[in-house]
């Protein structure tokens, strides 16, 4: 009885040992897939404010030259008068 006991705890022992070595694994997998991720969003909301940036300099580059124009106009139209 007692050798049954023994050759109980030391399968329980080795059960237990190979659980919480494939947790670490697991674990290690899915902190490098959490990295991963991250990293992935991190550089496509960089490049999503680059293009956003793009986009605002261009829409106030075409304001400023909107202005622009419109003060030449109104420059020769007093000039002409």
């Amino acid at each position: 009885m007692n050798e049954a006991k023994r050759i109980g705890d030391e399968l329980r022992a080795q059960g237990d040992l190979a659980d919480n070595q494939r947790i670490r694994e697991t674990s290690a997998e899915s902190a490098a897939h959490l990295d991963s991720n991250r990293e992935r969003d991190t550089a496509v909301a960089n490049s999503n404010i680059t293009e956003m940036n793009k986009a605002d300099a261009a829409k106030h580059q075409l304001t400023a030259q909107k202005y622009s124009a419109d003060w030449t106009n109104l420059e020769q139209y007093l000039m002409g008068r």
